[in-house]
């Protein structure tokens, strides 16, 4: 065996563009002027624009060269066009015979297998609705109750997948059960946690209206003790006004005090409530908007398919990865979704699965309609040649037929003539025809032709011949 020395295409383009030539100086150009980091009077500026121009002149050279080398191979590149073309037209014809063979072979074939792959399609179909049934089942039920999701979740625990009933499918079947249900009580726990947390925070609401009103209460008991001392002092005043008068005085002093700080102490208390309650509210908002994200996320599936109105066409390959590339992108923040974190990140999964598998089969679907469509354009062009081929011919036939036909009546013209003129017309015909064209009887005419005398006119006839 001899080894090769034909040059591979990146040696071809290093000896068009001088490489070994060039290489050397342009890294020795790399690294000259290095020494230049700052510019700091005039004369530093030239030196900085001298080697700026010889490293700029430097690339110019190589990138005309390499487009001197282009335009070269680009003249080179159609010649050779032009020749394939030439050589590939002298079994253009027969090629295109012997393919025309073949497509009407492949055609006929390519019916029956589309045949059969319309039966097979829709046995697949109708196993998927309903495996897709099962998988968009936890969608279906976000915003649900608690109850509702279990009893969701028990009813399609018990579906029975059957390889009768799913076939090929029986796995997938029990895989896109067992994990809808696996979401479904995933979900019931979440939504079974929500409405604890609902029922809690409505129990703590409750109670703090209960506070109030007691608080309310105290606060009037209050008041009508403090008027009933007024009473009893404004009494006592009456019966030793000067004694009273400083006792009142420190007594209200007294009152102002514990009032203010029975005051002070409901607000502390009113505020760590309402402190409590906003905690609360932010953790029911912070679930609440969790759910919602959620639904957003498994909406996904659903544009990928219809769209979003406004924004993107809906069933389009486009679409589709539009919508692929938006999903996988969410974010899926664990202090965000708190405990939904997991159930985002599984909605994420499975919506991002299931519009990779909508891709490939609008994939598979788009490539499908276009070679249907070229094969059904071959065939049409094969079907008008075949056409025109047959008329062409039949076409002909009728022209050979209908010159058969004008042959022999021309044929049939010229024997009767020729037996008319053999036999004539029949005396009867003879005696009529003379009566009519000198208006005399019939008789009369049969007495001329008694007297005629056919010899002495043929002798004349006979010389003359």
């Amino acid at each position: 065996m001899t080894e090769s020395t034909e040059l591979t295409v990146p040696e071809r383009a290093a000896v068009a563009l001088g490489t070994a030539e060039h290489e050397k100086a342009l890294i020795e150009l790399s690294t000259k002027y290095a020494d230049i980091t700052k510019i700091v009077n005039p004369a530093g500026r030239e030196q900085a624009h001298a080697a700026y121009m010889t490293l700029k002149n430097a690339r110019i050279a190589i990138e005309k060269a390499g487009k001197d080398a282009r335009d070269d191979a680009t003249k080179f590149s159609k010649a050779v066009i032009q020749e394939v073309d030439r050589l590939t037209a002298i079994t253009a014809d027969e090629e295109r015979r012997l393919q025309n063979l073949r497509d009407t072979f492949d055609a006929e074939r390519e019916a029956e297998r589309l045949e059969k792959l319309a039966v097979e399609k829709a046995r697949v179909d109708a196993i998927r609705a309903v495996i897709d049934g099962m998988r968009n089942m936890p969608a279906s039920m976000v915003g649900q109750s608690s109850a509702e999701i279990g009893a969701a979740a028990d009813h399609l625990s018990e579906t029975v997948i059957s390889l009768e009933d799913y076939q090929e499918f029986a796995g997938e079947g029990q895989v896109e059960r067992d994990h809808a249900v696996k979401k479904l009580r995933e979900m019931q726990e979440a939504m079974r946690l929500h409405e604890f947390q609902q029922a809690a925070l409505e129990a703590e609401r409750e109670t703090l209206a209960r506070e109030r009103a007691e608080a309310a209460e105290r606060d009037r008991v209050a008041a009508l003790e403090r008027q009933r001392i007024a009473d009893e002092e404004r009494i006592a005043r009456a019966k030793a006004q000067a004694a009273m008068l400083a006792e009142q005085e420190a007594h209200e002093r007294r009152m102002a005090a514990e009032r203010e700080a029975a005051n002070a102490a409901w607000l502390a208390q009113h505020e760590a409530e309402q402190a409590s309650l906003r905690a609360q509210q932010e953790a029911a908002d912070k679930m609440a908007a969790a759910m919602s994200e959620i639904q957003g996320i498994q909406q996904q599936v659903i544009i990928a398919q219809s769209g979003r109105l406004g924004v993107r066409k809906g069933g389009t390959i486009e679409c589709i990865r539009e919508t692929l590339a938006e999903t996988e992108a969410w974010e899926i923040d664990a202090e965000r979704f708190g405990i939904l974190a997991s159930s985002a990140e599984s909605a994420k999964t499975t919506a991002v699965a299931e519009i990779r598998r909508l891709l490939v089969d609008a994939e598979r679907k788009e490539a499908e309609d276009v070679e249907a469509r070229r094969q059904r354009e071959e065939a049409e062009r094969a079907a008008a040649i075949e056409a025109q081929r047959v008329a062409e011919a039949e076409a002909a036939e009728a022209a050979r037929l209908q010159a058969e036909k004008d042959a022999a009546e021309r044929e049939q013209i010229r024997r009767v003539r020729v037996q008319f003129e053999k036999n004539g017309p029949g005396d009867e015909a003879i005696v009529t025809r003379l009566a009519d064209i000198f208006d005399v009887k019939p008789l009369v005419v049969v007495g001329w032709l008694e007297k005629f005398n056919a010899a002495a006119f043929k002798a004349p006839e006979e010389k003359a011949a």
